[in-house]
């Protein structure tokens, strides 16, 4: 059964973003698309952005417009944004610095109906422990914000 598309419009936008701010490879990306457009093959947004898979800004540009113009569901958002983050995160494959600065970034470019919402306000802020080199206060932040959702099973 077809997802509905304002769900799957939550789960577009945030993976949508983490691409835009390097936090998601193309071929993470691509996998991600691969799995949804099986699942929906008449759905015509994912034939257009398997189309165009291979060209990253494109595809990105194409998921901000459609998620700007019709409905999302900010919980199915919410939850695919902070469970992706946290597998990154938990890969440690950047330094907790940078992670903090695409966390930055990711917050700059949700949308601004949200950005101020919990959890995702905690976004412009968790890495300011850093700045006095407590690295311990950004992870707790870190861990609140990646489980936020876990409450609301």
């Amino acid at each position: 059964m077809p997802i509905e598309n304002n769900i799957r419009n939550g789960m577009l936008l945030a993976y949508g973003i983490l691409l835009d701010v390097g936090l998601l490879s193309s071929e993470d990306y691509n996998d991600y698309l691969d799995v949804m457009f099986m699942e929906a093959p008449d759905d015509d947004l994912l034939l257009e952005l398997e189309w165009c898979s291979s060209h990253t800004q494109k595809t990105i540009g194409m998921i901000y417009s459609f998620c700007r113009e019709t409905p999302m569901d900010h919980s199915v958002f919410g939850k695919t944004l902070t469970s992706t983050l946290k597998k990154i995160y938990h890969k440690n494959e950047i330094s907790i610095h940078d992670f903090g600065s695409k966390l930055h970034a990711v917050w700059q470019l949700l949308p601004r109906e949200i950005d101020m919402d919990d959890p995702f306000h905690m976004m412009s802020y968790a890495d300011e422990p850093l700045s006095w080199d407590d690295e311990e206060q950004t992870r707790d932040l870190y861990e609140t914000f990646f489980n936020y959702y876990s409450n609301f099973q």
